[in-house]
Parts: structure tokens; sequence; C-alpha cells
């Protein structure tokens, strides 16, 4: 096909294994090695120090994204590409990209450890992944949907508590 759209469907699936290897060292190590304090002590405020990492999160993101522009003009030469869907298709991928690496970003702030960080990360993009899937299993009735989200609030609050062991 030479429909570049598919092609990212496709990679959104593989990025879920690699955002949360990008995103887990990110505060996880800094807490860990205590360095955390030394960013603290800085002449930054706390929200430049998180902007910044990532903005360098994001580059690190962005590289493989622009390599992957070249794909519709090599396409181009085997058959016809709509351009403008594919560019917008990469554009909505690269925006995806930079919400999923700000919830693994903040998701390697709640623990010290890097991999328990990758696993919540991953956990939290699978079932953000597989939502629709599981939007079937939630009841349709007003009540019962009300009931359901706050049980599975309260299950997530507790996930929470157990990990930070803080309100």
């Amino acid at each position: 096909y030479t429909s570049f759209e598919y092609v990212l469907s496709n990679i959104t699936i593989v990025f879920l294994l690699l955002a949360p290897l990008l995103g887990m060292r990110s505060f996880a190590e800094e807490k860990r090695s205590k360095t955390d304090q030394l960013l603290y002590s800085l002449p930054m405020s706390v929200t430049q120090i998180v902007l910044g990492k990532y903005f360098a999160m994001l580059a690190v993101f962005a590289i493989p994204v622009l390599i992957m522009g070249l794909f519709p003009i090599i396409l181009s030469l085997f058959g016809v590409v709509f351009y403008k869907a594919a560019y917008i298709a990469l554009l909505g991928f690269f925006v995806l990209g930079a919400a999923l690496i700000a919830i693994c970003m903040f998701m390697s702030t709640l623990t010290e450890s890097q991999v328990i960080s990758a696993v919540i990360s991953f956990g939290a993009l699978l079932l953000m992944y597989m939502m629709s899937g599981l939007s079937t299993i939630v009841p349709a009735s007003p009540v019962a949907s009300y009931v359901c989200f706050f049980a599975l609030s309260l299950a997530v609050g507790v996930v929470f508590w157990l990990l930070t062991r803080d309100f």
C-alpha cells in the first residue's frame, strides 16, 4: 500500500513499548541517586527543569519522526501518495508521541526505580490503547457507569497510595 497512514497505525503499537523506555529514567534515576536535590538548588524553577527534560525527550522522539517524513517521498516513487493525508497522520503521530512521553514522564516521578516506572508507564499506556475495547464492558446506564467509574477511580487511588504512601 502507498497509504502511509497504515504504517503509522502499526508503529503506534511499537511506540507503546518504546515510550516507557524513553521516559523511565527522567525522574526515577534522579530520585534514586539523590541528584534531584542538586536540580532543585539550581537557579531555575521546577517548571523550567520539567520542561527542559520534556523537550529533551521530545527532541529525541522528533529525530525518528523527521526521518519518517521522508517515507512518503520514497513511497511516491512506487505509486500515488496523498501527501496531505500522510503528513497530517505524521503530525498526529508526533502529537500522540508527545502526550505519551508526558504520561511516561509523570509515571517516572512516582517511584525511584526505573523498572517500576517503565512497567507502570506501559500499563497506563496499554490501558489507554485498549480503552475503546474496554468501553464495551462498562454498562450503558448512567448510574451503573458512575458506580463503575467510582470503583475504578478508587482502585487507581489505592494503587497510587500503595506506591507513594502519601495522599
